[in-house]
């Protein structure tokens, strides 16, 4: 048999668990669909491959790509299915994939107002190149800390930070 202290700690969990069910549930007049969020409206113009032209450095210095290798990010809008939006909360998923030359890349993009740009790498190939790309570590750390974005005709630059030294810098990019 179970302690009056026990009886009436249970009694209080099961009110507790209860009442917050019921505040969970709200009231009968709140419209019971899932909420979808918006996606942004993205500049059309930012939804194609781009190929990195230079590095500006914060203190004005300017990297090119090292040849032979080619850096390149590709931005692409998806509708995805109903069911995913019920699941997901969103319309569209915002995606991207980028090469260093060597190894590809893959991860999500999000826009917001004045052009803020964040963007995640979820994963990238781990091939041995001879010789290594000398750009490959600042290209992928620059755009895992991008912040802005700004798209004029057929250039790109996204500004973002060296995750190494965590100075300020930006990509240019030019369309193909």
């Amino acid at each position: 048999m179970q302690s009056t202290t026990q009886w009436w700690t249970h009694c209080i969990l099961v009110s507790l668990f209860v009442s917050l069910a019921m505040y969970g549930c709200g009231t009968d007049d709140e419209d019971s669909t899932p909420r979808i969020t918006p996606t942004p409206r993205i500049d059309a113009t930012l939804l194609r491959r781009w190929t990195l032209a230079s590095i500006e450095r914060a203190d004005g210095t300017v990297v090119t790509s090292d040849t032979p290798y080619t850096y390149t990010v590709t931005f692409t809008q998806e509708k995805i299915s109903l069911e995913q939006q019920q699941i997901l909360g969103i319309r569209e998923a915002l995606q991207l994939s980028l090469r260093d030359g060597c190894n590809s890349c893959s991860g999500g993009y999000t826009i917001g107002v004045a052009g803020f740009l964040s963007i995640s790498i979820d994963g990238c190939t781990l091939v041995l190149c001879l010789p290594p790309p000398a750009l490959a570590n600042l290209f992928i750390g620059a755009l895992s800390n991008a912040s802005s974005y700004e798209v004029g005709g057929n250039t790109l630059r996204i500004g973002g930070i060296d995750g190494a030294s965590g100075a300020r810098l930006m990509l240019h990019f030019s369309a193909n």
